[in-house]
């Protein structure tokens, strides 16, 4: 009885996980754009302040705007 319901847990987690892993694409791609786009913003603005580029940071911010 024990053996048998332990397979049948593992073929139900099994359906899950593809499910979820669908999902999950979906939600990496979003989340994948968002991080590129914190970091990219976040080191621009850190290294336009020290190099004083304002030419560079417009040409940054107008191409994530086309994105």
């Amino acid at each position: 009885m024990k053996k048998k319901k332990k397979k049948k847990k593992k073929k139900k987690k099994k359906k899950k996980k593809k499910k979820k892993k669908k999902k999950k694409k979906k939600k990496k791609k979003k989340q994948k754009q968002v991080v590129v786009v914190v970091v990219v913003v976040a080191w621009y603005s850190h290294y336009g302040n020290q190099c004083g580029d304002s030419s560079k940071s417009s040409k940054q911010s107008y191409h994530m705007d086309k994105l």
